[in-house]
Parts: C-alpha cells; sequence; structure tokens
C-alpha cells in the first residue's frame, strides 16, 4: 500500500525558484521523507518565477523519489499563475509514469522560450543530438548561429564531464535549456548527484583542482569560455557543488565564493543574445 504524505502548506516552494534559491532545496527535495512506498507532493502552486534550474530540480526529486521504491508515486500542485505554469509544464513534460498532476489548472499553451525541458541524458550521442537542437533552434530564437552553437557544445563537454566525475550518480545528468525569463539569454544547466566534489571536506579545493585541469585539457568546461572570447561572445560558466561556487564570465577573472550546500555537481552556462 502507497502511504500518503500530507501536504504541509509550509514546505510549499514559493516566490521565485530560480538559480540559487532553487539550488538551496535540492538537498531537502532528494532526500527521502518516508519509510516504504509513498506518494510525495510537491507544492508549487505559489511559484512565482522558474527557470531551467526549476526544472532540474523538481525533475531530480521526481526521478530519485520514483527510483527509490517501485511503489512510489508523486504529485506536482500546478502553480496558478498562468504564465510560470506554462513554463514549468514545459520544463517538466514528459511526465515519467507514476507522477501526476493534481489537474487543478487547465492545460497551457506551449511555452516557446524552453528549448530543452528538464531530460535525462545517458550517452554522448544523445548530447551530441541534443546539441543540434539547440543550435537549429537559432532561427526561432532570432539570434546568430554561433551564439546558438556555444550551448550546444556545452551541453556535450557536461555530459562528457558528468560521465567522468560522477559514475556515482543515483539519476544520471540531466540537462535543461531556455531563455532566461525577462531577459535575453540562453541558458544550459547540467545536474548530477555524484559525490566527487560535492562530499569532499574541502569542495572549494576540489572544485578548484577539477577547473584547473579542465584548462589543461582540450574540450573541458575551461574550453568552453575560452572559445566564447574567441569568438566575441558573452558567456557565464556558473559551477556548484558541495559548498563551492565558480562563476567566470568572459572578460573577468575566474572567482569562487562559497554558498549553501548543495548535493551533486550543477554547471549552468548563459550566452547573452
Amino acid at each position: 500500500m502507497v502511504s500518503e504524505e500530507l501536504p504541509n502548506a509550509n514546505e510549499s516552494l514559493l516566490g521565485q525558484l530560480t538559480g540559487e534559491q532553487a539550488l538551496a532545496y535540492l538537498a531537502t527535495l532528494t532526500t527521502p521523507r518516508l519509510a516504504g512506498a509513498y506518494r510525495r507532493v510537491l507544492i508549487v502552486n505559489g511559484l512565482t518565477a522558474c527557470d531551467a534550474y526549476t526544472g532540474l530540480v523538481l525533475r531530480a526529486c521526481i526521478d530519485l523519489h520514483l527510483e527509490d521504491d517501485p511503489g512510489n508515486r508523486a504529485q506536482i500542485w500546478e502553480p496558478k499563475d498562468e504564465a510560470v505554469w506554462r513554463r514549468l509544464h514545459d520544463l517538466l513534460s514528459p511526465l515519467p509514469d507514476r507522477c501526476e498532476l493534481v489537474e487543478d489548472q487547465s492545460h497551457p499553451e506551449r511555452d516557446p522560450e524552453i528549448i530543452v525541458p528538464a531530460f535525462r541524458i545517458d550517452d554522448p550521442e544523445q548530447a551530441a543530438l541534443l546539441g543540434q537542437t539547440i543550435a537549429r533552434a537559432h532561427t526561432h530564437l532570432g539570434v546568430e548561429i554561433a551564439a546558438a552553437r556555444a550551448p550546444a557544445e556545452a551541453i556535450v563537454v557536461f555530459v562528457d564531464n558528468a560521465r567522468t566525475h560522477a559514475a556515482d550518480s543515483r539519476i544520471g545528468v540531466s540537462v535543461a535549456c531556455a531563455l532566461k525569463p525577462n531577459t535575453r539569454e540562453l541558458e544550459l544547466v547540467a545536474l548530477d548527484l555524484g559525490e566527487g566534489v560535492s562530499a569532499d571536506s574541502e569542495p572549494v579545493e576540489r572544485l578548484r583542482e577539477m577547473v584547473a585541469r579542465s584548462r589543461r585539457d582540450l574540450g573541458g568546461l575551461a574550453s568552453l569560455v575560452l572559445l566564447a572570447e574567441r569568438r566575441r561572445l558573452d558567456v557565464t560558466l556558473r559551477l556548484a557543488s558541495g559548498a563551492a561556487r565558480a562563476r567566470w564570465a568572459t572578460s573577468e577573472r575566474l572567482r569562487y565564493n562559497e554558498g549553501p550546500a548543495v548535493p551533486g555537481f550543477v554547471a549552468s552556462f548563459t550566452v547573452r543574445l
């Protein structure tokens, strides 16, 4: 029998759940709530903004919960804000089996700003195909092909990095690509739950070492920013794992700092259009 997780209004996901605000919930949402099979309820009807980070964090919660027990189920309380619901619907579609909507909102129209929904990638070929999808969207986005090719290349690098360093991730690696709300920025985000950096006692130093290795090796994370500089593109690479954060924008120094602990590894690549 599947137990019910009674929704608690104090645990609703409210407001602008984007970027770092979304990552702050990753540990909580990927931690089991009850023993045995149960239905987990995601109350997101109070969201006022969401982005690619939101879609990936919620998808990680859903995928991990459903994987934990074959009897587990998930339910989503849809956002009441029509624009936010349209965006979140397309970030999470199609929903996996055993995950359902409460259906107190009507089916939304397609959001043209969602290029790739939160999607688990299992092999490099899939990454390459999704990269082609992003590149081909340049006409739809009204941008030069070079600006769309940059995140198309980044998706291959992100997936290769996860396959190399996050083989222990229980949900593999997932990606999402979308225009950021109310801006002219195209953002690609990748998320895995590998513990290579996040579980280290000195995550900032481990992240420094990883980026340093990528600067020595062609085709690594650092190459994304270096290539963008040569192409005169305005991009930002952000990394988060454990308490470690890194930010590297074209024409700026690579900077490290600390933030709330994040399980796994999250990388984003943003191109200003």
